[in-house]
């Protein structure tokens, strides 16, 4: 935590509710694994910390994360439409009401209503892997609702991605100053590079 506040951070971060992740992360992972989520464990079943070719360690790197979360929810009796791209909020006065979409296989159009919305799409983050790369359209749609900036230094913090010589993966993180430079343009069409 000391060096997530000092050297990604920046000081800017709620540092309680840092504290909180950092002590709950286990549990989720815990619980992940509850629900079908492949986690690494040691001979002794204790949860494994992996350090792998990139600059963070993991627990799990499970690519069908997502199809295990959503079995457990159908299971649970959840109701999905999927492969729905969602383009904006819909706002009645002073609260989001909705959003609007479309379908990726045949463009239908889409209005959900909804009393609420949770944004779990994800940080922006271009570039940190072929795999995981986050197009921040969650966060651009809250602040076009009238969302004020908070924590966004949470997960905002990558601005490149090498591979080297012998194959492997380097990130560069430098803290959400240096947010994707050789992706994100100001009105202008300018980089920031």
């Amino acid at each position: 935590m000391k060096f997530f506040v000092h050297n990604i951070g920046y000081f800017l971060c709620d540092e309680i509710l840092l504290r909180e992740f950092a002590y709950q992360s286990r549990q989720i992972i815990e619980q992940l694994s509850l629900w079908g989520v492949e986690v690494s464990r040691g001979a002794d079943g204790k949860i494994q910390y992996v350090k792998g070719p990139f600059p963070w360690g993991t627990t799990t790197v499970d690519p069908d994360i997502c199809r295990q979360l959503a079995n457990y929810t159908k299971d649970l009796g959840v109701r999905f439409v999927d492969k729905i791209c969602i383009a904006g909020l819909l706002k009645d006065e002073n609260n989001i009401s909705g959003a609007v979409g479309f379908s990726l296989l045949n463009g239908t159009y889409y209005i959900v209503k909804s009393k609420a919305i949770i944004l779990a799409s994800g940080s922006q983050n271009y570039g940190v892997t072929l795999l995981w790369i986050g197009t921040g359209n969650g966060i651009l749609f809250a602040y076009q609702a009238g969302a004020e900036m908070r924590n966004a230094e949470f997960g905002n913090m990558f601005d490149f991605t090498r591979i080297s010589p012998e194959g492997w993966i380097f990130s560069g993180v430098h803290g959400g100053a240096h947010v994707a430079h050789d992706f994100l343009l100001n009105s202008r069409g300018e980089t920031s590079a």
